[in-house]
């Protein structure tokens, strides 16, 4: 018997791009969890969510204290044909501090991306504006 497709299958913003990263580096966030918080923002359906290339090697086995974790794009008309008006990027993090980095997103991160995404959900016309979550990591040792 073949599987029944679900019609009311939940929404996922789509993911338009993902690059693969060293083993060193992770993905703070994925799609589904994405989604889940920003559930209730005008534009949900208009976003898309690229995984996107980030921090190089660290400097002599330092990595930052702050890290660009998730980018928050409007660009009219797309900046790529093909795009949404509405975008996210997310950026790769230390795999040792992946934990750290996803507790600052789940307490406080996510609802100051939906807060914004309200808050400018009225952009038109010719415009490109960006929005960057960043996330420090105080006291980390390697």
């Amino acid at each position: 018997m073949a599987a029944e497709e679900n019609p009311q299958k939940e929404f996922v913003i789509p993911t338009r791009y993902k690059t693969q990263v060293s083993s060193r580096l992770s993905w703070p966030i994925g799609a589904m969890e994405l989604t889940k918080y920003l559930i209730g923002v005008p534009q949900l359906k208009e976003l898309q969510l690229s995984f996107a290339p980030s921090y190089g090697a660290p400097q002599q086995g330092q990595w930052p204290i702050v890290f660009h974790v998730i980018e928050v794009r409007y660009a009219h008309p797309p900046l790529v044909a093909g795009d949404s008006d509405w975008r996210l990027n997310v950026f790769p993090v230390p795999r040792n501090m992946r934990a750290k980095i996803r507790e600052g997103i789940t307490l406080h991160g996510h609802k100051s991306i939906a807060g914004w995404l309200i808050d400018h959900a009225k952009f038109s016309g010719v415009q490109v504006i960006y929005v960057l979550l960043v996330i420090g990591i105080q006291n980390w040792t390697n």
